[in-house]
């Protein structure tokens, strides 16, 4: 911001993270964030902010931002042979969801392919929310399961996909409904093109799939590192 005693400038976003250059009063650094999307870039201001507040230099702000690797969960790469891009990322509300896919669609050279669902037993009306999100900014979605508890998995499956056909997608051009969220990674991974980016949504770095009978362990992470090395090896 202009006249701030912190700002940001020269930004360059990348689909993998960001280059940017802060000006504190104390001088000018430059940022290499390993962090994609824009609202990273404005974390990082604030980090940075903070930091100089408490009498942190510019040379040792830049090399903490620069030096961070992320946060497991979240909007983390999954690094394999394949050759399009996958994500992992826990966002799991309408708006955690629109602001993450409003933040990689412009970086995308290719289509935007997300595997998704919502939870049950919580606010029901994040599967409206999250069904037009994904019928705003993805090329192609396929609807799965995300901790549905006692909720039937199929019924919250079909709630989403009301809400994008409402938002005027149409199913199996637009969307996929596969409820078993393993077949549902497979089936992505499995349609994925080189360049295409490819966000598994709604999980992160948790460590349980919980449903009505069982509690399943489950890592999203270990599931597309295990396909892609059964696909590309």
């Amino acid at each position: 911001k202009t006249g701030s005693d912190i700002s940001v400038s020269d930004i360059e976003l990348k689909e993998s993270g960001s280059s940017f250059r802060v000006a504190t009063p104390a001088g000018a650094l430059e940022v290499t964030l390993e962090l994609p999307g824009m609202f990273n870039v404005r974390n990082a201001l604030l980090a940075a902010g903070a930091a100089y507040a408490l009498g942190i230099g510019p040379v040792a702000i830049s090399d903490g931002l620069s030096s961070l690797r992320g946060v497991p969960g979240r909007m983390e790469y999954i690094n394999g042979a394949q050759p399009f891009t996958v994500v992992v990322d826990a966002a799991a509300t309408s708006d955690a969801f629109h602001t993450v896919l409003d933040s990689i669609k412009p970086l995308v050279t290719g289509r935007l392919i997300v595997v998704f669902g919502c939870a049950g037993e919580r606010d029901p009306s994040r599967r409206t929310g999250m069904g037009e999100a994904a019928a705003e900014f993805c090329d192609f979605s396929i609807l799965t399961s995300e901790n549905p508890r006692s909720e039937d998995p199929e019924a919250i499956v079909e709630q989403i996909a009301v809400a994008m056909e409402n938002a005027g997608s149409l199913l199996d051009r637009d969307f996929e409904k596969i409820p078993n969220r393993y077949e549902a990674i497979a089936r992505a991974i499995e349609i994925a093109n080189p360049g295409d980016y490819l966000l598994i949504a709604g999980k992160g770095a948790e460590q349980t799939l919980i449903t009505a009978d069982d509690i399943e362990p489950w890592d999203d992470r270990d599931v597309v590192r295990n396909l892609i090395s059964e696909i590309f090896s």
